[in-house]
């Protein structure tokens, strides 16, 4: 058999930037590093006990059993050679307290010297350093935003597209990091994420709380091969069994049964008006318009009065923090001022003793609205107060507040924005200038460049039943109701490449059709009002006999 071999000038690139040298300064470092272990790796890494307790956001706090094992298991990875690690632990088990741990042991050990920690948004990134300030004080950490690349810190923290932006003449070296951790690692194994974490030459960690593929019997066939990716590139992945072996994995279920996280009851509140939507004034308005397109009252307030008849039925020793997810700003303005006026006065009056707070106070700030437009834009300190603060107790959020808020007073999540795949992607054209955009962090801003396309083209193609199916067939998430879609997979659709003058001559035809559309609308409209006068004109004189 024969088999033949070519490369292209992109792939010529990538072998040239796979086979470069790590720096004459790295190699020296890396070779310091291992003289200052006390004797071999295994001894070293056994003269250094587990920690028992710690001190930790100003409390004494008891190693957890689970972190101990993770801990284990790391080392046995390492001292076996590998060079890829897997951690699988629940949401809020500690996922970056337990890998601050681990990097404190391995840089006690003489492993390590300096850490990449990639985070899925910059939000995130300032969560894990805060971790680290506060756990790891004496091995200092930095944020990289984008620029220059910082050369302070032993712990750098950023996300991928900014590390990606590092990597070139001047950059981040193959050996600069001796640890890449990646937070939420199953959304960053593909494509060109995956290629950025190839670059570096390092012990590579990933954490995720998105369990092994065979137990994700609800979703897709994309998500499950993005999980399955992910197992692949740390090198966890069972070939033969079809199923992930992650070095370390903690699940929720565990979790709950050991004590470290809650159990939960999922309470449904169904009506007629939103799950079947309605019909008004000749429109039919279907289920997921509400929030979007229309919204009702009425059924926000069936809603609420459900919430608060469920909720005063629990002991109440206290208010239980609780976080409402809308669909749209418009909604969460109308369920803030709902929950604030339908407070039931009982529970106004337990609450202002409970919070030492006067009642007219906890009727006008029960509820506050926290989304992207909150405070001018800045709603750092709405969210703040919500989480130190007696008061509010319920935040209504729209895409805040939904992944990696550290909040462990939170009790209660009403969810009121179903996202189902039809409505993932949609387009729209911002005409303002960009200084004064403001994007929620489930909204993809998408530049158009002018001389190589018309942006009214790429706006009906976005809109084009193919590209919807294609949308539908990619977007992923945890359930049917949850649905997002990746950056890769965007820049992944299918715009058809012709000259910008067809595409030009393309959309101005609908353009021309929609004006002769609105100039028949008006001309109906006036035909419709002369009618409507004339007739009963028409019947008066009928009725007087002058027909």
């Amino acid at each position: 058999m024969r088999s033949s071999c070519f490369t292209t000038s992109t792939a010529r690139a990538g072998i040239a930037k796979a086979l470069a040298l790590p720096s004459r300064a790295d190699l020296e470092r890396r070779a310091n590093l291992r003289q200052h272990r006390r004797g071999s790796l295994a001894a070293t890494l056994r003269a250094i006990p587990y920690p028992a307790s710690f001190r930790f956001k100003g409390e004494d706090v008891q190693a957890r059993p689970h972190q101990i094992g993770c801990l284990r298991a790391a080392d046995d990875a390492l001292l076996a050679g590998r060079r890829r690690m897997l951690f699988e632990k629940a949401t809020g088990t500690g996922k970056t307290l337990t890998i601050a741990m681990l990097m404190k042991r391995w840089f006690q050990a003489a492993v390590i010297s300096r850490v990449l920690f990639l985070a899925d948004r910059i939000e995130l990134a300032r969560q894990a350093k805060e971790t680290f300030d506060d756990y790891l004080k004496e091995y200092p950490s930095t944020i990289l935003y984008g620029g220059k690349r910082s050369l302070e810190g032993q712990i750098v923290v950023g996300t991928l597209e900014t590390i990606a932006s590092q990597l070139g003449p001047g950059g981040f070296g193959h050996a600069y990091f001796d640890l890449v951790v990646t937070d939420e690692c199953h959304r960053s194994i593909y494509n060109t994420h995956r290629a950025t974490l190839a670059h570096f030459d390092a012990i590579h960690i990933g954490l995720t709380a998105t369990p092994n593929p065979g137990e994700l019997r609800w979703i897709n066939e994309h998500e499950r091969q993005l999980v399955r990716s992910t197992y692949m590139f740390f090198e966890c992945w069972d070939s033969a069994a079809q199923q992930g072996r992650p070095t370390f994995a903690y699940g929720i279920r565990q979790g709950i049964k050991d004590g470290f996280l809650a159990d939960y009851r999922i309470y449904v509140a169904e009506s007629r008006l939103t799950f079947e939507g309605t019909t008004w004034d000749d429109e039919d308005v279907a289920f997921i318009d509400w929030g979007r397109n229309a919204e009702s009252e009425d059924r926000l307030k069936l809603i609420i009065d459900e919430y608060f008849r469920v909720e005063e039925e629990r002991p109440q020793p206290h208010p239980r923090k609780t976080i409402v997810f809308a669909v749209g700003e418009r909604q969460a303005a109308i369920l803030e001022r709902l929950f604030n006026r339908l407070l039931p006065d009982a529970a106004c009056l337990r609450i202002a003793q409970q919070t030492n707070r006067s009642p007219a106070e906890v009727r006008q700030s029960f509820a506050q609205k926290i989304t992207c437009y909150s405070n001018n834009g800045n709603p750092k300190p709405i969210v703040d107060r919500f989480k130190f603060d007696p008061l509010p107790v319920v935040a209504v959020s729209v895409d805040m507040l939904d992944t990696g808020y550290d909040h462990k007073e939170v009790e209660n999540l009403v969810m009121l924005r179903p996202t189902t795949p039809e409505l993932v992607g949609h387009a729209a054209i911002y005409d303002g200038t960009p200084p004064k955009a403001i994007c929620c962090d489930l909204i993809m801003k998408m530049r158009v460049d002018p001389a190589k396309a018309d942006v009214r083209f790429v706006h009906y193609c976005l809109r084009s039943p193919a590209v919807r199916q294609f949308i539908t067939q990619r977007a992923k998430g945890a359930s049917g109701t949850m649905q997002k879609i990746a950056k890769q997979d965007v820049q992944e659709i299918p715009i058809p490449e012709i000259p910008i003058g067809e595409q030009r001559r393309f959309v101005n035809r609908p353009d021309a059709l929609a004006v002769k559309h609105l100039e028949l609308c008006r001309l109906q409209a006036e035909t419709g009002a002369e009618l409507a006068a004339f007739t009963p004109a028409l019947l008066a004189k009928a009725f007087r006999g002058e027909l």
